[in-house]
């Protein structure tokens, strides 16, 4: 009979915990609650009133702390209808037991809190006043990484810098994430450095907003526009915040004619072309227009890569080159998808004890491009890969197999491969019933076209299969 009764009780503290589990799952999501509840924590009661998580790792039981110690406490005292006192542990108290990376390496969860370099910096709040300097001298051009996708924006945005006067305003543009804020941070930091008497302005366009604002209604207007209109350089970031604001962009206007008059430059920066900015009038469009206007483009492999290199240094971190090339290949977005796999796959490796080699690599890239992206369907990719080819959609589905047919076919069945994941049969079925043995062979092709830099022809000419691949990227994300 008291068998019994233990029996009862553990069956009760069992579906209880159950219930514990559940709830976090529905509040936290299921992809979390994967990551850091379903196999490396466990949860036991620790009387009526108690519960106990258990994780793995110190460095785990540290990171639930500091992330989920009150919704745990919420949840538990919701299942027991009473408040719960929860005590975290971990299974591994010692060094020996817990996987660690040698000292020098080890970080505190979040692993990188910002991305100063290449790409990959954030506004949203300030610096603080001592970190400001540091912050200075990362964002600087010897840590922006070049190639054919910035080149022509560093060469002007760096000649600003240098006071080279090739035109009274640069406009540059492009998606998030591509290196704008870096280029005129960089030119700030530079700018300063080179001359020391002049004056160079850094803020983003919801500052100038705030302060305008401000000036009007505390009757600050002329210190406004000296702060502004006075400079040598100035450096405007998320122009496009100023749509809709016609107040601000009249005196926006007048900045640019006084700077202008005065011999200054101006270097602004958008997530869209002078003719998307519509909403800003033709008075302020027509003046980017009047400059010097220079598109960033998605990162190419060789720029993710030095990316990724230069955010390993930072972090003290050595990755595999297989590794890095397996991460710089799977994202074709910009440095910040790229940090964020990268802190995935330490996340993976020093709190699951995951070894830091391709197939870890390639669960990553997937998991990044699956949040990252919007969903891809075949359709998609066909057009996309006809209108960089110059084809009809006919033509990838058809039994040709000349060179200028073969090769776009084989790439669109790799990007089918890559962003929607489908079976090898559903690829083959699409792309003209071929068998899964023939897209394996056509992926496998294309990885090699890839690794040897080989040239195919598109509608602007020739060139590496790398370069064909991020134009039909680019495609499909502006689709």
């Amino acid at each position: 009979m008291r068998a019994g009764s233990t029996q009862e009780v553990v069956t009760e503290d069992t579906q209880s915990i159950d219930a514990v589990r559940e709830l976090l799952r529905s509040r936290i999501g299921p992809p979390r609650f994967d990551l850091w509840f379903a196999e490396a924590t466990q949860l036991r009661w620790l009387g009526s009133d108690g519960l106990v998580v258990e994780a793995n790792t110190v460095l785990l039981r540290d990171w639930l702390i500091r992330e989920f110690s009150d919704l745990v406490k919420s949840v538990a005292s919701e299942i027991r209808n009473r408040k719960v006192e929860v005590r975290f542990e971990a299974a591994a108290e010692s060094s020996e037991s817990a996987p660690t990376a040698p000292p020098a390496k080890q970080l505190s969860l979040p692993l990188v809190e910002s991305f100063p370099l290449v790409n990959c910096q954030s506004h949203e709040t300030p610096p603080e006043p001592e970190k400001a300097a540091v912050l200075a001298d990362e964002l600087n051009f010897m840590s922006f990484v070049e190639g054919t996708s910035n080149r022509s924006a560093l060469t002007a945005v760096r000649a600003c810098a240098h006071r080279g006067q090739i035109a009274p305003l640069v406009f540059l543009w492009g998606p998030n994430g591509v290196g704008k804020t870096h280029l005129l941070r960089a030119a700030r930091a530079e700018f300063r450095q080179r001359h020391r008497r002049g004056r160079a302005l850094y803020l983003t366009a919801e500052q100038f907003t705030t302060g305008f604002v401000e000036a009007i209604h505390g009757r600050g207007l002329p210190s406004f526009r000296q702060k502004h209109r006075g400079v040598d350089l100035l450096l405007l970031d998320d122009v496009h915040f100023l749509a809709g604001k016609k107040a601000t962009l009249e005196e926006f206007q007048y900045t640019l004619d006084t700077l202008a008059a005065a011999g200054g430059q101006a270097v602004l920066a958008s997530n869209r072309g002078p003719a998307a900015l519509f909403e800003l009038g033709p008075e302020i469009t027509s003046r980017f227009s009047a400059g010097i206007t220079c598109e960033l483009q998605w990162p190419e492999l060789n720029v993710r890569l030095g990316i990724l290199r230069s955010l390993c240094a930072r972090q003290q971190l050595e990755l595999p080159d297989e590794v890095l090339r397996t991460l710089a290949a799977g994202i074709s977005l910009g440095a910040r998808e790229l940090a964020g796999a990268l802190n995935r796959l330490r996340v993976l490796h020093e709190v699951f004890a995951e070894p830091l080699e391709r197939p870890l690599a390639e669960r990553v890239v997937s998991e990044i491009n699956h949040q990252c992206t919007r969903p891809v369907k075949f359709d998609d990719i066909q057009k996309a890969v006809c209108d960089v080819f110059g084809l009809e959609p006919k033509n990838l589905k058809s039994t040709k197999r000349g060179k200028a047919v073969s090769e776009p076919r084989m790439l669109a069945m790799w990007l089918a491969r890559k962003y929607t994941r489908a079976a090898w049969s559903e690829i083959g079925d699409y792309f003209g019933r071929r068998s899964h043995s023939t897209v394996i062979s056509a992926h496998r092709r294309v990885e090699k076209l890839l690794g040897r830099n080989a040239r195919v022809h598109t509608t602007v000419g020739d060139c590496e299969m790398e370069e064909a691949v991020r134009r039909v990227e680019n495609a499909l994300r502006t689709a």
